[in-house]
């Protein structure tokens, strides 16, 4: 077993458009959206041990991406943990999140939105990330001894994903 940290980051699935006079948290997962993370939550168990811990934003696009994620690496919804920190954050704030997640998982994997996301996964690994569409996965590794001590380019063996890759 390694000694490295694992960290995957998720952009949430493609969400429908929020009506007018709707709030934004609501705004569900589009038909394309749900295909896609089921598609992506298998090609991630393809390449990687499954997560010891989720965390999700509690927006509902957010949250829906990681129930389906987790049902495919096998992590029950009731154990994937909803943080209102996630909503909206920040990288900086994400970051926070991240460090507070405690000394068991080794392979944390965190569901949230651009631009925090994305902005994160370029700040963390060792190579520049240049955008995450929905539903892209980002994965690196640390040679941190738990999270509270993750730094900045940090991050090793970064593997972006998405949808629609080439």
């Amino acid at each position: 077993m390694s000694d490295l940290l694992r960290l995957t980051l998720v952009r949430h699935a493609e969400a429908e458009a929020a009506p007018f006079g709707t709030e934004d948290r609501v705004r569900a997962l589009t038909q394309r959206g749900r295909h896609e993370a089921h598609a992506m939550s298998r090609r991630l168990r393809a390449r990687h041990t499954p997560p010891d811990k989720l965390l999700s934003s509690p927006a509902e696009r957010a949250w829906m991406t990681a129930v389906i994620f987790g049902r495919e690496l096998g992590v029950a919804p009731a154990d994937i943990e909803r943080d209102e920190r996630l909503y909206l954050a920040s990288a900086a704030r994400l970051l926070e999140v991240i460090r507070s997640a405690g000394a068991s998982a080794r392979h944390l994997m965190v569901f949230g939105h651009n631009p925090g996301i994305c902005e994160l996964a370029d700040g963390l690994g060792d190579r520049g990330v240049p955008g995450m569409p929905t539903c892209a996965v980002y994965t690196l590794e640390f040679a941190a001894p738990g999270w509270h001590e993750l730094e900045w380019a940090s991050g090793m063996h970064g593997e972006l994903d998405w949808p629609r890759q080439e």
